[in-house]
């Protein structure tokens, strides 16, 4: 039996459930699929730390950062873009393929279990999922299938000097 989703209301309501989902899941896989990263969202220092040390706790845990629009998210997330440098082996990002960048949902799948969603990055509220197995598997095979499609995100990788 599918989970009902908890709705989450206003950007504050929606920092504090990301960051106590990156808290309480433990980190095997963390996809996350933004147009440009909002700042308050995602270049928060604490979800940022919170996602860091999800990373580092668990040898196997990896983030795939998925990006509508790189150069601004590059701008908008300095400390998510300096973490993706800091763990090249456990962090990937790419942007978007041109066919798919009509793509405005927001999302974050905490593999196994919990997934918030926007429908566009200007959405007022977000939708929380935990525990529905099978939500969860249509959702990272829509993001796999964008992500296959994708090419490397040049504006976040590391710079060789």
């Amino acid at each position: 039996m599918a989970a009902d989703a908890q709705t989450i209301e206003g950007r504050a309501a929606l920092r504090q459930a990301l960051i106590a989902a990156v808290q309480a899941s433990p980190l095997r896989r963390v996809d996350l699929l933004s147009y440009a990263l909002e700042p308050a969202l995602y270049g928060d220092p604490d979800f940022v730390g919170a996602l860091q040390r999800g990373l580092l706790a668990s040898p196997q845990a990896q983030f795939r950062l998925l990006l509508n629009q790189p150069q601004l998210a590059a701008q908008q997330a300095p400390l998510l873009r300096e973490l993706c440098r800091r763990l090249p082996s456990r962090v990937w990002c790419r942007a978007l393929d041109q066919a798919d960048r009509g793509v405005l949902l927001e999302q974050l799948l905490l593999s196994p279990a919990t997934q918030i969603e926007r429908s566009s990055p200007d959405a007022s509220y977000a939708r929380v999922w935990h525990d529905d197995a099978a939500r969860m598997q249509r959702q990272q095979q829509d993001f796999d299938a964008l992500w296959n499609r994708a090419s490397i995100a040049n504006d976040w990788r590391i710079l060789d000097l």
